[in-house]
């Protein structure tokens, strides 16, 4: 196996391969050994999206003349934004009924403005991996842009980050298979910038 972006990648002829001589030594990976079977079909499938032939997928929006769609997902978009929250501070307060129309009051009260930054989503749809571009297809918000824009992309478990150069990095969240949709992503990316 050898190793691209700290993933495992095996050749299907070499899959292939060790999986027969496995079956020659009286071992079925399945079923004797699940996790190196898993392990095996991950390096596998990980091959396949960075070194095989990327298979086209169908999409209902309109695409450029030369353009194809790899990638196709329903996902929630995710954006950091900074939001402004108010912090109160008290200690003791103690105050006096009125005195000829006058109230006092004693402690101390303090109001403070802060500022986090959080993870909000935005809006959901359909995001999209073409051979040239990101698009992303919302019920609020749509936008694209060209694949050579893309800066870094970053992997989670559960989608995929993408940091341009212009605007806000943003987050696709779908749920499974974060790794192989940047796998794409990343190849896509090489290509495009040559």
């Amino acid at each position: 196996m050898e190793r691209d972006e700290g993933r495992e990648l095996i050749a299907p002829p070499q899959a292939r391969g060790l999986r027969a001589l496995a079956l020659a030594m009286g071992q079925d990976l399945a079923r004797d050994h699940p996790e190196l079977a898993a392990r095996l079909e991950l390096a596998e499938r990980g091959w396949q999206v960075a070194r095989g032939e990327l298979v086209p997928v169908a999409t209902d929006l309109v695409l450029g003349s030369a353009e194809v769609c790899y990638w196709s997902r329903r996902v929630d978009l995710i954006q950091n934004k900074r939001v402004t929250v108010r912090r109160s501070f008290g200690g003791l307060v103690g105050s006096t009924g009125s005195i000829l129309g006058v109230r006092y009051r004693a402690g101390s009260y303090q109001v403070a403005r802060q500022t986090e930054d959080q993870m909000v989503q935005v809006d959901s749809g359909t995001a999209l991996f073409t051979s040239s571009r990101v698009v992303f297809d919302g019920a609020l918000k749509n936008f694209n842009f060209k694949l050579g824009k893309v800066l870094d992309v970053m992997e989670f478990s559960n989608g995929v980050g993408i940091s341009r150069d212009s605007g806000p990095d943003i987050y696709f969240c779908f749920g499974a298979d974060g790794h192989e949709a940047a796998a794409i992503l990343r190849r896509l990316v090489r290509e495009a910038k040559g």
